[in-house]
């Protein structure tokens, strides 16, 4: 399993400092999922001893599975959408199927923000749709 020995190595080599900064070096790199996967491995990559400096509050893992969710759903979405020809991945069309392409993408998206429950996720939901389109 070498990407466990690479972690391995990291720790023996860092563990002279500060855990926390290293951590928090780790989720500016790789973005907010960062922390929580270096949590999840923390056992594996430290002694027994070293208690993990970063604690979750039973809300943030609740939301933070809730935007796994919804990242994994969005994906599921837009794997149909270029399954079925209909948005490529990545959204580049050739020009003249913009119109048709375009009236599919709002479709969906629209159909997309309202399974959010609340304004918040719906805002949520909107602001995450790839393909934003242009305003008119």
């Amino acid at each position: 399993m070498p990407r466990s020995n690479e972690f391995q190595n990291l720790a023996m080599r860092y563990r002279k400092f500060n855990t926390t900064a290293l951590i928090d070096a780790a989720v500016s790199a790789a973005g907010n999922g960062a922390r929580s996967y270096i949590v999840s491995r923390w056992k594996h990559v430290t002694p027994a001893t070293t208690p993990c400096p970063v604690q979750f509050s039973r809300e943030e893992l609740e939301l933070h599975g809730s935007e796994l969710e919804l990242v994994e759903g969005l994906g599921e979405v837009l794997r149909q959408l270029q399954n079925d020809n209909l948005i490529p991945l990545g959204g580049m069309v050739p020009r003249e199927d913009y119109e048709q392409v375009s009236h599919i993408n709002n479709h969906v998206r629209e159909t997309f923000v309202n399974l959010a429950e609340s304004e918040q996720q719906r805002a949520l939901y909107s602001q995450i749709w790839p393909y934003q389109g242009r305003e008119r």
